[in-house]
């Protein structure tokens, strides 16, 4: 049974592989939820973890930092839940991939719409690895 934790390893904290990731990543969209994700060769940033993701609600559209975490609180849960196919194929392909996930909605909306775009952009990046 796989572990469904996101460790401290997997998320994406240092500030030249933020830098990096948001100068030269792809970018993909599925609304409420954009997302910029960069593969990495095997000496660019070392870390244990093949998939680091980072969580972001901009102070722009939501004012309370307790909406932010709300909104952070649902991203996270939900690519917890369905990042299983796209850390295996990662580790098959002897890969590394750093992600970003930003929701980019001035509405608050609910967990199964999150999860929705979530696991869209998941499989997206999945197929383009």
């Amino acid at each position: 049974m796989p572990c469904n934790g996101l460790p401290k390893e997997e998320i994406l904290r240092t500030l030249g592989a933020i830098d990096a990731l948001f100068t030269g990543g792809r970018r993909t969209s599925s609304m409420p939820i954009r997302c910029v994700w960069r593969t990495l060769g095997p000496e660019e940033f070392p870390s244990e973890a093949n998939v680091e993701v980072l969580f972001s609600v901009p102070k722009k559209f939501f004012k309370r930092a307790n909406k932010r975490n709300l909104l952070r609180r649902r991203m996270k849960e939900s690519y917890r839940l369905s990042k299983h196919a796209l850390v295996e194929s990662v580790a098959a392909k002897g890969a590394r991939l750093h992600i970003a996930l930003i929701y980019s909605s001035k509405e608050l909306s609910d967990y199964a719409t999150i999860n929705e775009a979530v696991n869209r952009i998941l499989e997206q990046i999945c197929g383009r690895l």
